[in-house]
């Protein structure tokens, strides 16, 4: 009898140890991975600043002391002048057009990081181009376009700057989406681009393991209606461009649904462009503050809005009924608007 309770007391020690064990391994993880570099001296390279959330990102790393390098695509663009506007004297600006990127347009940031000490520390790869609507829809020149800017100027980014990341063993940082785990009908271009996005940073990341260049994607939750508040004059002239392309068979099959789609996307724009100050959310630029600053950054961050975001994105990844069951819920909303048909 005395055997079996020293037997059972054994067993209950050990499993409370294990689950101490457990618990110190988790805490020291997270503590290891949380403790972020400093500030000082760390110059980044923003891509994309024509956009809504390139443009954030770079008022927001500068405001927190980083030294901004912000790159455009037209650097006489109104948005650059506003970018001045907004940011401190140490944000530098350069033209890099992102679809036609070469060595020469690599020479001038390097002659940028040379003037400042302490070298290049990240590149946070920013543009993001997403066409919503069927396939069919869709011309050839919009498919292009989402794989030229979401998915070719990345691993173009990845090649031309990882040398100049290799002196401080700095990190990439691309976009990520949800689109990049499971296609979502309706975004059939922007999804492929995304998981293409998801692939490169997978392989690059066992790549540059020896060079000591982190590869990070950051999935910044509601991203899509920040970029129709910025892009909303683009968005009007993609659907039309879609409708002025339709066969007359095509525009009586798709007049009632493309109708109402034109309808919903337009009370989305107006919400949005009725203010222009609106901020890039702080749950946003947290999971890109971690990308940069985290001495040990994880392979992804979600800037999802709160616990129950992220508790559904993990649902929707691993319950396949339930993934099931959003996508044809957002096909119906979002493309076919069949509540408004």
């Amino acid at each position: 009898m005395d055997g079996d309770i020293l037997a059972l007391c054994t067993i209950q020690i050990f499993i409370l140890l294990c689950i101490l064990g457990a618990i110190f391994y988790f805490l020291g993880k997270h503590l290891a991975y949380r403790s972020k570099v400093d500030t000082l001296n760390r110059t980044i390279l923003v891509t994309g600043c024509d956009g809504g959330l390139g443009f954030g990102l770079a008022v927001h790393f500068d405001k927190i002391g980083l030294r901004v390098i912000a790159g455009f695509t037209d650097i006489t663009s109104i948005n650059t002048s506003r970018l001045k506007a907004e940011t401190s004297d140490k944000l530098k600006l350069i033209q890099l057009d992102l679809t036609t990127l070469d060595d020469k347009q690599s020479k001038t940031v390097e002659s940028l990081v040379a003037q400042r000490e302490g070298g290049l520390w990240a590149v946070i790869h920013a543009p993001v181009d997403c066409v919503q609507g069927n396939l069919q829809w869709q011309s050839f020149e919009h498919c292009q376009k989402q794989i030229d800017v979401n998915l070719n100027s990345a691993w173009k980014v990845a090649k031309i700057f990882a040398p100049l990341l290799k002196s401080k063993s700095g990190r990439i940082v691309f976009i990520g989406s949800i689109t990049g785990s499971r296609g979502l009908p309706g975004l059939p271009v922007y999804s492929a681009s995304a998981q293409g996005v998801e692939a490169l940073s997978q392989a690059l990341r066992h790549e540059y393991m020896e060079a000591k260049i982190d590869v990070v994607i950051v999935r910044p939750g509601g991203l899509e209606c920040l970029a129709q508040r910025w892009l909303s004059g683009a968005r009007q002239k993609e659907m039309n461009e879609m409708w002025d392309r339709m066969t007359v068979e095509q525009r009586k099959e798709n007049e009632p649904f493309f109708v109402a789609y034109h309808n919903n996307m337009a009370k989305s724009i107006d919400k949005y462009d009725r203010d222009e100050s609106i901020p890039i959310p702080e749950y946003i630029t947290d999971a890109f503050e971690c990308a940069i600053l985290d001495k040990k950054p994880l392979a992804r961050y979600s800037g999802a809005p709160g616990l129950g975001a992220r508790f559904k994105r993990v649902l929707l990844k691993t319950v396949p009924f339930i993934s099931s069951y959003y996508t044809k819920r957002f096909y119906n909303e979002n493309v076919l608007c069949t509540s408004a048909v």
